[in-house]
């Protein structure tokens, strides 16, 4: 697949990390022009989505994870099309999957959410937590801004990410109480690189192939009839 790209104009728009991190967060910026799959939430067939039930479309899978809240495709207030995803109530976040497993290693969506609240992320990886950070606040309940995750480094690659507004309580906990609008989902995935054997795991299959050897040698050598040498 081809590099990703991104301009100048959109590099200024990225949030301020530390030199070692290795997802840029982007705050007010598209940076995946490439993308691979995308979702805009129009497929009809799934308008209402309870929350723990993921929207699936073109191989997305977006789920609201949540004790008490709501998740639905809605035609309420969408940035373009006739839908967005909406979701409500307690809850602990907002999960994106490749349903094939492939990993992401570039993705932004638009929002718009409860003014001087801000997005919190996570980006996992089999479970284990990447990077987190979170995005300066709505300035606006009316108004939808872009937002953006692009990987820096080689092998950080993520195959899930969590998303989640406070309201009140903690975020990623039960505790909480989230509400906002996603909408036009773009995301650039890559497969999963192939595992490379560890060097016990190398050294096991070299012995194995040794004591083959040896055993395909010696049936040999008895199967063998006197004087055939």
């Amino acid at each position: 697949m081809q590099t990703l790209r991104f301009v100048g104009a959109v590099l200024a728009a990225a949030v301020a990390l530390p030199a070692h991190a290795a997802i840029i967060a982007f705050d007010s910026g598209t940076p995946v022009t490439n993308p691979t799959n995308q979702t805009g939430f129009e497929r009809f067939t799934q308008v209402s989505n309870p929350a723990n039930v993921p929207y699936v479309e073109d191989g997305i899978a977006v789920t609201f994870v949540s004790t008490s809240g709501i998740a639905q495709v809605s035609s309420f207030l969408p940035r373009t099309g006739d839908d967005n995803f909406q979701i409500g109530g307690a809850g602990d976040y907002v999960r994106i999957r490749m349903t094939n497993g492939s990993l992401i290693d570039g993705i932004h969506w638009w929002a718009r959410g409860r003014s001087n609240q801000a997005i919190y992320w996570q980006a996992l990886r089999g479970g284990n937590l990447v990077q987190a950070n979170h995005f300066s606040a709505f300035g606006s309940d009316d108004l939808y801004r872009a937002f953006g995750l692009l990987v820096t480094s080689p092998g950080q690659q993520f195959d899930e990410l969590r998303l989640v507004t406070v309201r009140d309580g903690t975020p990623f906990a039960p505790n909480n109480s989230s509400s906002f609008f996603l909408d036009d989902l773009f995301i650039h995935a890559i497969d999963p690189p192939t595992a490379v054997p560890e060097p016990g795991a190398w050294a096991l299959m070299v012995a194995g192939f040794g004591l083959a050897g040896a055993g395909l040698r010696h049936r040999r050598f008895r199967g063998m009839r006197p004087g055939a040498l």
